[in-house]
């Protein structure tokens, strides 16, 4: 069904223009109208409501303070774990607390989250790279192992392609001119069709070497800065290392966050509600109008929740903001904003009549309509479905049965 709303206009001393707000936040369903411009001059004594220089700062510390707590909760969102509640006291003591309180309030626990996170991040980098080198181990701990012990001689590993592997017996030979029979050369073709090629040459033959494979086209493999050793040998095995370590360095952090998130995920998320709130409220400001001593609100509430709202208003301010519910006109009736209040087994159906532009107010709501027909249309497109593929089976197998037969 369509809830019946109510127009109020609220007007009360400038002081209490935040507080109402607050209020306001707490009933939730409330629609602010956009009071019609006022010519501003100096005649008048209404004018729109504009964010000054204090505004200004807190609208651009909130928005500071809701983009870093958002990277916070982006961070925190992995992992299900039973979280630490907030308390009301606490609720209340942040609720009181400035933007840049909050800030300091919470910069060592983000400043560790982010730290966690980058952390985290560079550790993910570091599988999927440490990934591409296990092919580098495949390939050369076979041809390492063959070599044997190689003492001091140079060492240089080569991965050639499919198309290149004809280049083999070439670059023997030639290696046999330039260096003599103690240069030790293996090769073996992997799976995937590549050729892994090692070579351990001496010292004084390693230019010689390197210009005969930049003559063939031929490019020596170079293992990663970070995992460089004194020879081939050493470098795969910190590769190794490295790739059982990071396992184990992820689950630590992954096990910090976790604590981090059951004891102050709800704190992060009650600071973004508190952000989105007063940025909220900052944003509605310039639908205002104020004279010297007084604001003006006006917009919408469902009347069931209007003398919720009167309530709340008269205990907060009592003469100082004074709410009355307006009688609507033709023009009104327009712009009334619809809001659906469906119970039960209709509620859940809400969200497809969203996918279309709402109802207007006074109009029939569609949900029931859609809650009884939705899943009977979309059994029957199930069912054709069903029946289509009943009957390319059967084809198929009559086909099938009229193949072999004319074998």
């Amino acid at each position: 069904m369509i809830e019946s709303m109510a127009k109020i206009e609220i007007i009360g001393l400038f002081e209490e223009l935040d507080s109402t707000l607050d209020i306001l936040q707490q009933v939730g369903t409330v629609e602010i109208d956009e009071i019609p411009a006022i010519e501003e001059s100096k005649q008048t004594h209404i004018h729109r409501i504009h964010l000054d220089e204090t505004k200004e700062h807190l609208k651009s510390r909130y928005e500071e303070l809701m983009h870093s707590v958002s990277e916070i909760l982006e961070i925190l969102k992995e992992g299900s774990v039973e979280e630490a509640p907030l308390g009301v006291e606490t609720r209340d003591e942040l609720l009181k607390l400035s933007p840049d309180e909050l800030i300091e309030h919470t910069s060592r626990m983000t400043r560790d989250v982010r730290r966690l996170g980058r952390q985290q991040r560079n550790l993910c980098q570091d599988i999927e790279s440490t990934r591409q080198y296990e092919m580098l181990i495949n390939i050369f701990l076979p041809l390492l192992e063959k070599a044997g012990s190689i003492g001091e001689l140079e060492q240089i590993g080569i991965i050639l392609k499919r198309d290149e592997s004809s280049i083999i017996p070439i670059l023997k030979n030639r290696l046999d001119e330039i260096t003599g029979p103690e240069t030790q050369f293996f090769n073996q073709k992997m799976s995937d069709g590549r050729t892994g090629v090692f070579m351990a040459i001496a010292h004084e033959d390693l230019s010689a070497v390197r210009r005969l494979l930049g003559t063939e086209g031929v490019a020596e493999y170079h293992i990663p800065r970070e995992f460089r050793k004194k020879n081939l040998s050493e470098s795969i095995e910190s590769i190794r290392e490295r790739i059982e370590e990071i396992p184990n360095e992820l689950a630590e952090i992954d096990r910090k966050l976790l604590e981090v998130k059951k004891s102050h995920i709800s704190l992060f998320r009650f600071i973004h509600s508190i952000s989105a709130d007063r940025l909220n409220q900052l944003s509605i400001l310039s639908r205002l109008v104020r004279t010297q001593y007084t604001f003006v609100l006006s917009g919408w509430v469902p009347a069931s929740k209007l003398e919720i709202l009167q309530e709340k208003i008269h205990k907060q301010f009592d003469n100082r903001v004074y709410i009355g519910r307006v009688t609507l006109s033709d023009l009104d009736f327009l712009h009334v904003p619809t809001l659906l209040s469906n119970k039960g087994f209709f509620h859940a159906f809400e969200v497809l009549l969203k996918l279309l532009p709402p109802p207007k107010y006074g109009n029939l709501d569609a949900t029931p309509f859609i809650t009884f027909f939705f899943p009977l249309f979309f059994g029957i497109i199930l069912g054709d479905m069903a029946y289509g593929f009943i009957l390319l089976a059967i084809a198929g197998m009559i086909n099938w049965k009229a193949a072999r037969g004319s074998l």
